[in-house]
């Protein structure tokens, strides 16, 4: 009995140190970059779609934020300590930001990372309810796009960037509207989120596990 609660003690001293640390192995730098590169193109190909055709921007946009839960929630399969997550999304909203995303939107990238690492170290590493509430918080990123919107001048909505994803239809609204209407947004992404974790942990116990890749 003693040696077992010994050994039982020793697992978790062990499992405590290792989720302390934050030097990442080479093993681990791969998987960020492979995942983020992933995550990115996954979610690219969607929103490719609403650029080719406006009009179906918001479906597209849905259905991408859905799709690209899957790699992330894959991703999280393999965090085991703090650190990993924010230097994905890091990756993740540095390769957004070479193809003109808002640095709005990369900052507030990153300070869902940092939630999500908080919620990951306290409420544990791969478990399906963390992952789950890791993928309805980040979710809420892809609205960085829009966040320009709560400080640009009108003539600025009508071209460019914001022109594709919509911005003349803000043009007649006040800034108290287009905040609201962001944060609507936002709660209809972490929506999103979370059906996407919901089916990414589905399709990770189903096929992945079963392969042996997370």
């Amino acid at each position: 009995m003693s040696e077992t609660t010994t050994t039982t003690e020793a697992v978790q001293a062990s499992e405590k140190a290792h989720r302390r640390r934050f030097a990442m192995t080479p093993r681990e730098l791969i998987d960020i970059g492979v995942f983020a590169a992933l995550y990115i193109v996954t979610a690219f190909l969607f929103v490719l779609v609403g650029l080719v055709a406006p009009p179906l921007m918001p479906f597209s946009l849905a259905i991408g934020i859905v799709a690209a839960s899957i790699p992330f929630v894959l991703f999280l399969q393999r965090v085991t300590h703090p650190g990993q997550v924010f230097l994905f999304v890091l990756v993740a909203a540095g390769l957004q930001l070479l193809t003109g995303h808002p640095v709005a939107g990369v900052l507030f990238a990153l300070v869902l990372a940092a939630v999500v690492e908080v919620v990951l170290f306290f409420g544990g590493y791969r478990k399906r309810a963390t992952s789950v509430c890791s993928s309805a918080l980040f979710a809420a990123w892809n609205i960085g796009p829009f966040l320009p919107l709560l400080y640009i001048g009108h003539d600025e909505m009508l071209t460019g960037r914001m022109a594709k994803i919509g911005g003349d239809r803000f043009v007649q609204l006040d800034s108290g509207t287009i905040a609201l209407t962001l944060l609507g947004m936002a709660l209809i992404m972490v929506a999103l989120g979370t059906l996407g974790g919901l089916l990414a942990t589905r399709v990770l116990r189903r096929h992945f596990v079963r392969a042996g890749l997370a």
